[in-house]
């Protein structure tokens, strides 16, 4: 994978930690990039008749799986896509966290307090199953980290090659990273914790663009 390739996924990982922190934090409990906690929340709360826990989790996954689905049909297959569909396909993920990002300031980062919770958290889930297209085109991941730490895990057991092994694990990391900064942004600022995850996501449609320009 190319370096730049692993940069633009780094900082989109980033831009997914925070999103799933806000939401966890600020829009019910649940997230907008992790469909398996989503139907966790789903599953609790049809388990324990918490409806409302349940709707909840239920808009973030429709959001998250329209993202996909959308994005999916408008990139088409990762061997086929061009590189000004993949730049505008980032674009627009770019374009629907703005659009969440005003509606978190608007709100003083409180939506819950002001009736825009479900609403921000579609457009939330959204960009970030938006995001999972992009970054499955890209030939990685920056929301399902499962995946990545159980290759990883794999391939250190059976020996395989510690490039291949290892590279991917910057992308939970640099998760890690997101969800600590929005965090701290959060507890200090919550008004402005929403520009840390576009700020991200702004750096990656940058780096991708810089790329495509020196090819």
């Amino acid at each position: 994978m190319h370096r730049r390739t692993r940069l633009v996924l780094a900082l989109l990982s980033a831009c997914a930690g925070g999103m799933d922190i806000l939401a966890l934090v600020a829009l019910g409990g649940v997230f907008t990039g992790s469909a398996t906690g989503d139907i966790i929340r789903i599953g609790h709360g049809v388990g324990t008749c918490a409806w409302r826990v349940m709707a909840t989790a239920g808009v973030a996954l429709t959001g998250f799986a329209l993202g996909v689905w959308i994005w999916a049909r408008f990139l088409g297959t990762p061997e086929a896509v061009s590189p000004r569909a993949l730049l505008l396909g980032t674009v627009a993920e770019l374009l629907l966290l703005i659009t969440f990002a005003v509606g978190w300031v608007l709100t003083e980062g409180q939506p819950s307090t002001h009736g825009v919770a479900p609403a921000l958290l579609f457009v939330g889930a959204l960009a970030m199953g938006a995001q999972s297209s992009v970054s499955m085109t890209l030939g990685g991941s920056t929301t399902f980290m499962t995946g990545v730490l159980a290759n990883a895990i794999a391939g250190l057991a059976t020996k395989a090659p510690p490039r291949r092994t290892l590279s991917p694990l910057i992308q939970p990391a640099a998760l890690l990273v997101g969800v600590i900064l929005t965090t701290l942004a959060f507890t200090r600022r919550p008004e402005l914790a929403a520009l840390l995850p576009l700020g991200f996501a702004t750096l990656a449609v940058l780096a991708g663009s810089v790329g495509r320009r020196r090819r």
